[in-house]
């Protein structure tokens, strides 16, 4: 297993020193796993200007179809053949169908009736409930329609993550054909396998402990580090170990998965970010014991208070992940949150 880098440099002469030379750098890293390269900038980002509720001020006061004295009105309703309930519930958490799927299968879970939350203000209760919920569904959704061959979840929170609605949800999917990074896990997790009969999440688990440079630790079994070669900011990735379905991941499971997200929400508090994407692979065609569960999370920040984009031409059509965080320099300071038992 490769963990391949390499810093480019360039000469210039900077204004800000009356144009004496200087050198820059970026340092290109390539996934251990699947070979995805990413890009390092030399400049770490600095915190958001403004507070999320005068950031996101627009989208907190639009309508919001899952507020509670809407969500019974305008929402949609499930087939009775898939559940007859209509809109299956668990605790404050309610699944409704998805009006513009993205997959063969696609719900929406809203987390809990309160419209506007800050990171640090998602509570353990809503979330169990959501995640367990969105769990239930895609359970369900796989009786129904056996072809589902790929099991996911997907998480936008608040407008900076591509999220259209500031009301708090996930979204659960079923599809019959993998997306382009679940596809090149596939692939290697199909190698490796062949290969030595093993799982390729296993071999990275052991070699990023082994390092210690960007493990963070386990949480009721489950293991959070930092990506190597990251697609975004603070790219946290986590896997179930030996668990290969999310249908059969334990109530455990989730508590340990949950319990690292409310750490991680509390460092990007500190650092004063409020937005971000999450996935959790839940289920492959793959044979036994070649996949685990596996997801990550990136940060997601406007760059500027006139609303920048931090996405540009090499995440959109390079495919090429790109950030100003080396996961190396906050990996202490993050693992400390793993080691607190009051967050």
């Amino acid at each position: 297993m490769e963990f391949k880098r390499e810093i480019c440099k360039a000469k210039l002469l900077d204004a800000a020193s009356d144009f004496t030379e200087k050198e820059a750098w970026v340092e290109l890293r390539w996934d251990p796993i699947t070979g995805e390269s990413s890009r390092i900038l030399e400049e770490p980002p600095s915190k958001e200007a403004l507070l999320p509720e005068e950031l996101f001020k627009e989208g907190i006061k639009a309508f919001c179809p899952f507020c509670p004295e809407n969500l019974e009105k305008v929402t949609p309703k499930f087939l009775p053949s898939l559940f007859p309930e209509g809109r299956p519930k668990k605790g404050n958490a309610v699944a409704i169908p998805n009006l513009r799927p993205f997959d063969r299968f696609s719900a929406v879970i809203v987390l809990g009736e309160k419209h506007f939350v800050k990171l640090e203000e998602l509570d353990f209760e809503t979330l169990e409930n959501g995640f367990l919920l969105a769990q239930e569904v895609l359970k369900r959704a796989k009786e129904v329609h056996s072809d589902l061959k790929y099991l996911y979840l997907n998480w936008n929170f608040l407008p900076a993550s591509g999220g259209s609605i500031v009301h708090p949800h996930l979204h659960a999917f079923g599809g019959v054909y993998p997306s382009c990074h679940l596809k090149r896990i596939q692939e290697a997790c199909l190698n490796y396998w062949e290969t030595y009969e093993r799982c390729v999440f296993e071999k990275l688990l052991e070699e990023e402990k082994r390092r210690g440079e960007r493990f963070l630790g386990e949480l009721n079994g489950v293991s959070f580090l930092l990506a190597f070669a990251p697609k975004g900011p603070w790219d946290v990735c986590f896997m179930f170990p030996h668990k290969e379905d999310i249908r059969f991941l334990s109530h455990e499971d989730f508590r340990g998965f949950l319990k690292g997200l409310k750490r991680l929400f509390s460092y990007f508090k500190d650092k004063g970010v409020y937005s971000f994407n999450l996935v959790l692979y839940g289920s492959t065609p793959l044979p036994k014991d070649s996949f685990w569960v596996y997801g990550r999370l990136i940060v997601r920040r406007f760059l500027n208070s006139w609303g920048t984009s931090d996405m540009n031409a090499f995440q959109a059509l390079h495919a090429e992940g790109l950030t100003a965080v080396r996961p190396e320099d906050v990996c202490e300071e993050m693992k400390a949150y793993f080691e607190r038992e009051d967050v």
